[in-house]
């Protein structure tokens, strides 16, 4: 029931002085058709990533009214074809709640959002989801606005096919096939409009105007997002070799099309990890949610003395304008970030699913008995039938809940992938790409629970201080370690960490989930010994 692409007008997509080279950037095909490759190949998170950032990008582009080189009306037409290809990726992968509000963000987009084609979209959809009422609300928001605002599209063309469908809808939703556009038009202005006017009596500002926002009009966008060519360098930044805008953007492209790569190595690496077992998420994560509670700030307890040493160099200054400490701290709390939004997301995405299926178990239990009460003579039958219908309901339920689950086990198996990339391109100890080895993924949530830890106690005592603190815990380090031999883990990583960076136990018992040598065991040592009076006593009989 997807509406028909609406005819886009003739010469406002060009008028033969568009830059061919600037028109072929914001291709929306492009985009499109690479997120549908992504789509097919499983890996939807990625296709919504590659829709969000092409139209992050060009909104953008188009809100701070730099000469692009196109007619405005072309990167409007192809911002809104963005707009409903995101939206009919979400309701395609059964994201009902994920593609309605990507046609809410649509609808209210400052570039697009006057564009006819993305309200008949929004309609049917609501049309499709038999939520009528809905559906009318978003023709009348488009034709003819609401309390807080006028009506969003301005283009006669595109109104008229609005107002056509709108009358197919209200024919339908009322059984009254003689309904005519004169009509339904004045019953409008007779019930919505009026009672609009009702509300807001007062008021003796003029009519918003409903035409489209014109995109060389915008000057100055009311929020800006920052990206890699608006980076200007006060002062050069003390790293090897001048940093500009263009090294970070090629950096930035870089990583992220090795964490694109990585993808299939990643789920390759999982699944022979799984077996034929249902997937988990990632045990430990990388972050938790509140800063850990170290034994010690220096973090030798939780990954020994010498990572624990390479850790708290790795935040100091080398130089007075040496900024790669506090770069590593800022990637690594991006990454806690991340951590806390797909929980949040995870959250929500799990309360609406129960929330429904209990909506959807109470109606089934109406219906149920509503049928038993007039059953009469048939009531042992009915009741046998009524619980075959309950049973059903509630496999089908374990069954989505079930494949709700599995999903957001690879939402954060991907999320842990990026992390480590991330990671291990600031140079943080430890990490060495992608990995699934569970003994390497305890060593990583170790580094990172120092990493926390230290990000949050600078953000409570200035960053001075903590280089201090820093600076006192590696010289104690050092210290400890030129008085202490080094003893090796015979823990294996699958990865392992860089080169150079051998694990070393602190005294007394391995942390949990780093084992020590057999030989080096109190218990192992205890089990000999039981072992050589046994035999003893066993000779002596």
């Amino acid at each position: 029931m997807s509406a028909e692409p609406m005819p886009t007008p003739v010469g406002s997509m060009s008028d033969g002085a568009d830059d061919p080279q600037m028109k072929s950037r914001y291709d929306p095909t492009v985009v499109i058709k690479a997120a549908e490759a992504k789509q097919q190949a499983g890996d939807v998170p990625g296709a919504q990533m590659m829709y969000r950032s092409a139209l992050l990008d060009w909104i953008d582009d188009a809100r701070e009214g730099t000469d692009l080189g196109i007619h405005p009306d072309h990167i409007r037409h192809a911002i809104a074809a963005l707009w409903i290809a995101y939206a009919r990726l979400n309701r395609d992968s059964n994201m009902s709640k994920s593609a309605l509000e990507a046609y809410e963000e649509a609808v209210n987009c400052q570039i697009a959002g006057s564009t006819g084609e993305i309200w008949l979209e929004y309609a049917k959809f609501q049309e499709e989801r038999n939520r009528h009422r809905s559906a009318q609300k978003v023709y009348l928001r488009a034709l003819v606005g609401d309390d807080t605002s006028a009506a969003a599209v301005a283009d006669e063309e595109d109104r008229e096919r609005l107002w056509k469908e709108f009358l197919k809808l209200m024919k339908e939703v009322n059984n009254n096939p003689s309904l005519t556009l004169e009509e339904l038009r004045h019953a409008v202005d007779e019930e919505h409009v009026a009672i609009m006017k009702q509300k807001r009596p007062h008021s003796t500002e003029p009519e918003t105007d409903t035409s489209p926002v014109m995109i060389d009009e915008i000057t100055e966008p009311a929020v800006k997002r920052i990206r890699p060519d608006d980076v200007e360098m006060a002062s050069p930044v003390p790293f090897s070799g001048a940093i500009s805008a263009q090294v970070v953007e090629s950096e930035a492209m870089s990583l992220m099309n090795m964490t694109q790569l990585a993808h299939n190595e990643l789920a390759a690496a999982w699944l022979a990890r799984d077996g034929d077992a249902p997937p988990t998420r990632p045990d430990p994560p990388l972050f938790s949610p509140s800063p850990p509670k170290l034994g010690d700030p220096s973090g030798s307890d939780l990954v020994g003395n010498e990572i624990a040493l390479m850790l708290n160099q790795s935040l100091l200054k080398s130089s007075d304008g040496d900024i790669s400490g506090s770069i590593i701290l800022d990637v690594c709390k991006g990454c806690w970030m991340m951590t806390a939004l797909k929980e949040k997301e995870i959250s929500m995405a799990l309360s609406t699913l129960d929330a429904k299926l209990a909506s959807d178990l109470e109606k089934l239990e109406a219906n149920l008995s509503a049928r038993l009460s007039v059953a009469e003579a048939a009531a042992s039958a009915v009741e046998a039938i009524n619980e075959s219908e309950r049973s059903q309901f509630l496999v089908t339920c374990s069954y989505q809940r079930q494949q709700l689950i599995d999903f957001i086990s690879w939402e954060f198996r991907q999320l842990l992938g990026m992390q480590q990339q991330l990671l291990t391109a600031a140079g943080v100890p430890g990490f060495n790409g992608l990995s699934v080895d569970p003994n390497t993924l305890k060593l990583q949530a170790r580094v990172c629970a120092f990493m926390h830890s230290a990000f949050y106690i600078r953000s409570r005592i200035s960053e001075e201080p903590h280089l201090n603190m820093l600076k006192s815990q590696a010289e104690r380090l050092k210290k400890k370690m030129s008085q202490t031999p080094i003893q090796q883990s015979s823990a294996s990583y699958s990865t392992g960490p860089p080169t150079g960076m051998a694990f070393t136990p602190p005294p007394g018992p391995a942390p949990g989930g780093f084992q020590q040598p057999p030989s080096m065991h109190p218990s192992f040592q205890q089990q000999q010994q039981q072992q050589q009076q046994q035999q003893q006593q066993q000779q002596q009989q």
